[in-house]
């Protein structure tokens, strides 16, 4: 899936996106989205710095000019929208039920390195910078 950093830019700014603020700035972003977008929290490296980041962002699903479903990466936290990038995804929340779903959701599992969705992102994302060298 492709990231729109124009669009990570706009709604960054939109919705005020504060730098380290990840899961606060995709949180809201999907608030302001609702159904269309989700929630996502994983694994993401910016490709010239190689290191693996625990990382929230949005997936958001739009349409082309001919009608065609697409989805793009929507990353709204400063840095990160005009950074070349490359997401992981661990954990999904669709829409504002999801959020919901979020807000319950054990905080035990959803951060590092506790969860198996986040161990598999991890290693997804490590394996990703041992096939650059």
């Amino acid at each position: 899936m492709k990231k729109s950093k124009r669009l990570s830019r706009a709604y960054g700014a939109y919705i005020c996106a504060r730098r380290q603020q990840c899961c606060d700035n995709a949180f809201r972003l999907v608030w302001e989205l609702g159904g269309k977008a989700t929630y996502v929290e994983g694994c993401a490296i910016i490709r010239q710095d190689r290191i693996v980041c625990e990382h929230a962002w949005v997936e958001c699903r739009g349409r082309t000019r001919d009608g065609t479903v697409t989805w793009r990466i929507i990353d709204p936290s400063p840095i990160w929208w005009k950074a070349d990038a490359v997401y992981f995804p661990a954990l999904r929340f669709v829409g504002r039920e999801g959020l919901c779903d979020f807000e319950v959701y054990p905080a035990h599992l959803h951060s590092f390195p506790n969860s198996p969705e986040f161990a598999e992102a991890r290693r997804l994302a490590e394996n990703w910078i041992a096939q650059q060298q």
